[in-house]
Formats: C-alpha cells, structure tokens, sequence
C-alpha cells in the first residue's frame, strides 16, 4: 500500500498525515477524516489528496485498505522458525560435523583450484564463493551454465562444489556435467529441513 514511490509523491502536508498514521495505526481506522485533519494538522482536503496519492478514491476507501495492508502485514510470532534455528545448530554442533568440516578443509588445500558450480539462485552463491575463496588466496572460479565446457587442464587437480537449494534427493544431474573430471565430492553434511516453501539442504 505505501510504495515508495507513492511515498516519494507526497509533499509536506502530506507527509504530516502519512507520519501520524504510521505512528497511530490503531486509531486511524476508527477515525473521520475531520478527525484525522484535526490530528495530523492539515485539511480536509490534504487527507483527501493523500488518499488518492495511495490509490484510493476516497478516505472510506482508505480506511478500508489500511485496515486490510495492517491484517496482512501483522508482526511475526517471536518464535517464529525458532525450531528450525535450533536444529541447524544442534546438527552442527557436534564432534562428527567438526571431523567433516576438517575433511573438507584438507581437500580444499590439497586441491589447485576450486570451481563452483550452481543455477539460478545457487548461481549466485557459487559466485560469491568463488570471490570469497579467490580473495583470501585460493584460485577459484564459477560455473552458473551447466553446459559450460570444462577442459581436462581446467579440472586436473581441481575440487568441484555443486550448489543446489533443492537438495540431494532432487538435486538436478545437469549440474554436475561440466565438472565431471574435476574431484566431486559428496554432500560433507546434509540435514533435510522442513521449511514453509519445501526442504532445504547444506553443505
């Protein structure tokens, strides 16, 4: 409902309304327009200018919206997702995953490069990761094409990690392909977690 670019149309006047709105949300609905005039200090007639600067025709219609944009915008519970926190940090806070982050740190030194491999949204990640890798002095590059080509020079001695948000059991074989030479390894720790759009897994 407040877009900035609604937000960003408003003038001074104006503002006045939108601020003591958003400061009283709970008593704007049960308000006149006189009543809001009165309270913001502005006219009748800048409430109705900032009405229709939101989309609506008229302060009924306003009030109406407004009501709705505060049901749909209500704050999260405080707990909310906390289960899924804690999991995460209970499967790693243990002996065995310090043993595989271990494990992994070996590879990665023992290999000459890194290429990071993902598609769309893990595309992104494999990015930063082979920033991230490169900046702190480990040759790394990223693949976000799964039919990019990959020379056998590029992959000899070369640690592949595959990036996929649907995980193990749904994760897409296409992604694999362009590393196929280069040393692939396994998940080094995968938890399935139920979250509210599917399952997420890590590495």
């Amino acid at each position: 409902m407040f877009s900035h670019s609604a937000i960003a149309s408003l003038n001074n006047l104006e503002m006045m309304v939108y601020n003591y709105v958003i400061k009283n949300r709970d008593k704007v609905m049960y308000m006149t327009i006189r009543e809001l005039a009165d309270a913001a200090d502005v006219s009748t007639t800048t409430i109705l200018r900032f009405c229709r600067k939101l989309n609506c025709e008229g302060y009924s219609e306003f009030r109406v919206r407004f009501k709705l944009y505060l049901e749909q915008n209500e704050p999260q519970q405080a707990n909310f997702g906390a289960s899924e926190i804690i999991s995460f940090f209970k499967s790693v806070n243990n002996e065995e995953f310090d043993a595989l982050l271990d494990n992994a740190v070996d590879i990665i030194l023992s290999s000459e490069r890194i290429i990071f491999v993902g598609a769309g949204t893990s595309g992104s990640l494999a990015k930063y990761g082979a920033r991230f890798f490169s900046n702190i002095g480990k040759f790394s590059n990223h693949i976000d094409d799964p039919y990019f080509p990959v020379t056998n020079d590029m992959a000899k001695n070369a640690l592949a990690i595959v990036l996929s948000r649907l995980g193990r059991d749904r994760g897409d074989p296409a992604l694999r392909q362009p590393v196929q030479p280069a040393s692939l390894q396994g998940a080094l720790h995968y938890q399935p977690r139920a979250l509210a759009s599917g399952k997420a897994g890590g590495l």
